[in-house]
């Protein structure tokens, strides 16, 4: 009797085990594709908002940070807002500054990185001088597909500052 109930104790804290580790699991994959939901927000959003034009941005377990320039403080406020009315974002890491923002070919450009990016949430690019540098966090296979994609949008170069993992 005693042997039964050990076995039974221990299928009892197996099954609470594996049960966390999917639930683990789950939250892990529904975050990633909140993520990824976020970032297209955001690709759409900057689009037709020229305030976003100096503007990167990446999102990470529902943390959206934003670096680059905004032209003025109301641009700047403005992302602020524009990127606080996404219902799904969890916190906001601003590291904005007031600086000027040249509209050259290397918005249309960075419009056109941007859309790539919006299905690599924890990756961001800066455009300048028709040069496009990578920065965040990847996977590998991730980034075997990306940088041919950005390839295709014919910059002069591609300086990849990814961190694989």
């Amino acid at each position: 009797m005693k042997t039964c109930k050990k076995t039974i104790k221990r299928n009892s804290i197996t099954i609470i085990v594996i049960g966390g580790l999917i639930s683990i699991a789950i939250a892990s994959c529904s975050q990633q594709s909140l993520d990824k939901e976020i970032k297209a927000d955001l690709v759409a959003k900057a689009k037709t908002d020229v305030s976003f034009a100096g503007v990167s941005y990446s999102v990470e377990k529902g943390v959206v940070t934003l670096t680059g320039a905004c032209a003025t403080r109301k641009a700047k406020s403005e992302v602020e807002k524009t990127v606080k009315s996404i219902h799904l974002i969890k916190g906001l890491h601003n590291q904005l500054v007031v600086a000027p923002v040249i509209l050259n070919n290397d918005f249309l450009l960075k419009q056109a990185v941007d859309s790539v990016l919006a299905a690599y949430p924890a990756v961001q690019a800066s455009v300048a001088q028709n040069v496009v540098t990578l920065i965040g966090k990847a996977q590998k296979e991730e980034a075997d597909k990306l940088v041919p994609a950005i390839a295709k949008l014919k910059p002069a170069s591609i300086d990849n500052q990814l961190q694989m993992h």
